[in-house]
């Protein structure tokens, strides 16, 4: 199982492409599409020991997991480009 990581042009596009594609099969597979968290590139706990739990600023970033390894950026950036 893959993921990727897909910038949308705007928050409102990105909210879209959530709404839209979450639980979309693609390739076989049903995929998770997610907002990305602030100030976390990779996987793995918070360093540090502190969390924030003030309002999370707008992110027009997802993460897809589910992906199928065979998938190609191109085909993931048409299907994303449906949603703005």
């Amino acid at each position: 199982r893959g993921f990727a990581f897909v910038e949308m042009g705007s928050h409102e596009a990105a909210s879209q492409a959530v709404s839209q594609f979450d639980g979309y099969a693609l390739h076989g597979r049903p995929i998770v599409v997610s907002f990305q968290e602030e100030g976390r590139s990779g996987g793995g706990a918070p360093r540090g020991g502190t969390v924030s739990n003030g309002p999370a600023t707008p992110t027009n970033k997802l993460f897809v997991r589910n992906v199928s390894r065979s998938l190609g950026e191109a085909q993931l950036g048409e299907l994303f480009a449906q949603a703005g």
